[in-house]
């Protein structure tokens, strides 16, 4: 039985490393993409994040395509870091969405309310 669960999980190993592998050049891409249209904002420094993350996931790719069981937890901890600094960006980014929407609609109430229209 022992030889069975074995074989599972290194027949699984051997699939994630293939996958891993497989994915290397897209993130890889990816990572080369997300510094390039970045760099201009660097300018500002709101670039910076953008050429990270880029960085972040260049990394990750290319310890995917070595794929042995170091190199993935280095690729799985890149793309976690990643993954949750683009959470934390797509929370701040609908937070200030609401923001801007409430400031609209209270300037728009005001506007209307200045020039004597009733809502």
């Amino acid at each position: 039985m022992e030889s069975s669960a074995y074989t599972g999980d290194a027949h699984a190993l051997a699939r994630l490393q293939q996958t891993a592998r497989d994915t290397s050049g897209w993130l890889k891409f990816l990572g080369i993409l997300n510094m390039v249209v970045s760099a201009p904002a660097v300018i500002v420094l709101v670039g910076l994040l953008g050429v990270w993350m880029g960085w972040l996931l260049y990394k990750a790719g290319d310890a995917a395509g070595k794929a042995t069981g170091q190199d993935l937890v280095e690729m799985m901890e890149k793309l976690r870091t990643y993954f949750i600094v683009n959470a934390i960006l797509a929370i701040l980014g609908v937070v200030v969405i609401v923001i801007y929407i409430v400031i609209i609609v209270v300037v728009g109430i005001s506007m209307f309310q200045d020039s004597g229209i009733e809502i």
